[in-house]
């Protein structure tokens, strides 16, 4: 199948060079067309270049991507959805060039995170989490279809309803979850 992506507002990460890996101070250099097309074939990009440039218009399927930004090649694969504060000047330190036993030298890196983790109480963490699992509001135009509670929705009813309880007798009857977590183990953030 043949997919052609045209109007593109900015195609981001646009390299000449075959490159497999970009580090250190290459990352802090982001080359981009505007008004750009992208040819699909079979899932692998074959071809890409300026709106102005673009020969072959045939294509199986063909989007029209005016406003939009597309990034082909921009590939962070993993998430942490509970974790304490962040890491995001560590991303620039990397940026900048630094290595990771300079970032942990200066005080961060994944011992450092480790600590914050562990100091953080689990209902703060969970708190953190609900935030980030929450999607942003819908737009006027799309349709509201009614969905059913996911475990982790009536997990926040119970946490919710439990938090306004008056005494801590109508707590402990009333609040217990059916299946409780089990209490998180302390993370090692001794050097070995």
């Amino acid at each position: 199948m043949t997919q052609l992506f045209i109007n593109i507002k900015e195609l981001i990460q646009v390299r000449e060079p075959n490159i497999q890996k970009v580090s250190g101070k290459e990352m802090g250099i982001l080359p981009t067309l505007k008004n750009a097309y992208l040819r699909v074939e079979d899932e692998l990009i074959v071809d890409y270049g300026l709106m102005d440039t673009l020969q072959n218009k045939t294509a199986d399927e063909t989007i029209d991507c005016s406003g939009k930004m597309i990034f082909p090649s921009w590939c962070d694969s993993h998430t942490h959805i509970v974790y304490a504060g962040n890491r995001t000047q560590e991303f620039i330190d990397r940026i900048q060039g630094l290595s990771y036993e300079e970032i942990a030298n200066n005080g961060g890196g994944i011992l450092n995170s480790a600590k914050k983790l562990q100091e953080t109480s689990e209902d703060d963490l969970y708190q953190q989490a609900a935030k980030r699992l929450q999607a942003p509001p819908k737009q006027e135009n799309q349709k509201k279809t009614p969905k059913k509670k996911t475990l982790f929705q009536k997990t926040m009813k119970t946490r919710k309803t439990c938090k306004n309880n008056e005494t801590e007798k109508d707590k402990e009857t009333q609040c217990k979850p059916e299946n409780p977590r089990k209490p998180r183990k302390p993370w090692n953030t001794q050097k070995q």
